[in-house]
């Protein structure tokens, strides 16, 4: 995490503008917002966002509710295509269209007590809140993929982990927000989540699924060959589907060497599995030609339907 530093703070330590922009032009600090600095190279845009918001809040000092996709990177939410352009607040108020400038968008929306907390000092809103703020604003394909991770029930928890945020919650804060653009988008979207989708790829992988129709299959199915255990992101009787996310791995030959003995295992026993990737996902014939070819040849279909697109 980067250690950020305001202006208020090096005048304080002596230092002046000029000697500030100087620094700044040396490289020996960059601006992350305006009156806020750190020494710490750039990141992955993730990181860079995180730092942004942490920046944002510390010249605010910590006054506004962080809420939208700034608090669920917070939350540490997962997103689908996340937008970092900005950094989202939430005022208490029911009309009005908001203030969006280049680097803000100031919401109006009710807002009650116990729909925010704090976050490493930051007032933001509830991680329940916020996977419905981020799901109303997007597609169905990002709102199951926040409200998925939102109620995710990990396999083998760590004590630091925060706790799913049952359905019956998340239900209640669309009723609380009332009719509003997005909720349709979002209640089909609840109606479709489960506790047990591990990424973002596997909620937009079952996001194509269920909008091209096809079979719903099972999630997250231990298997037992030979010693070893194995969960199947996706089962479908004899067929195991597999998004293969490039965090699951250290490396690419590690990658390899898995899903060859994994692919074994499985064929030992009859069963066949099917591989997608990011690359995959992002085009749509192409992932559709993988799903349905392989259904087809494992019986799970009768024949490869035309792609609707």
């Amino acid at each position: 995490m980067a250690t950020l530093i305001t202006r208020a703070t090096l005048l304080a330590q002596e230092w002046d503008d000029d000697r500030i922009r100087d620094a700044i032009r040396k490289g020996e600090f960059r601006r992350v917002w305006p009156g806020v600095y750190t020494r710490a190279p750039r990141g992955t845009p993730w990181a860079e966002y995180v730092a942004t918001v942490r920046a944002s809040a510390l010249a605010d000092g910590n006054r506004a509710v962080i809420s939208h996709q700034s608090a669920a990177a917070l939350h540490g939410l997962p997103m689908l295509r996340p937008d970092y352009a900005r950094v989202h607040t939430t005022v208490d108020g029911t009309h009005g269209g908001g203030v969006i400038s280049r680097r803000r968008h100031v919401h109006p929306r009710p807002l009650h007590a116990n729909e925010t907390g704090v976050v490493d000092g930051m007032t933001v809103t509830a991680r329940g809140r916020t996977a419905i703020d981020v799901a109303m604003a997007g597609t169905y394909e990002q709102a199951l993929a926040v409200i998925d991770g939102a109620r995710l029930r990990r396999r083998f928890p760590k004590p630091t982990d925060p706790p799913p945020v049952p359905l019956p919650e998340l239900e209640a804060v669309v009723e609380a927000l009332g009719r509003r653009r997005g909720r349709r988008v979002v209640l089909r979207a609840l109606r479709d989540s489960v506790d047990n989708s591990e990424s973002v790829g596997e909620s937009w992988s079952r996001a194509r699924m269920i909008q091209w129709k096809l079979p719903m299959p099972l999630l997250q199915r231990p298997f037992h060959i030979d010693g070893r255990t194995y969960y199947a992101d996706f089962l479908w009787g004899n067929l195991v589907g597999e998004f293969d996310g490039d965090d699951k791995y250290r490396s690419d030959a590690d990658r390899r060497a898995y899903e060859k003995r994994r692919d074994s295992d499985f064929g030992t026993i009859g069963m066949t599995v099917c591989h997608w990737s990011w690359e995959d996902l992002n085009d749509r014939l192409r992932f559709f030609k993988i799903l349905t070819n392989a259904m087809d040849r494992a019986g799970v279909i009768p024949h490869v339907p035309p792609f609707p697109g």
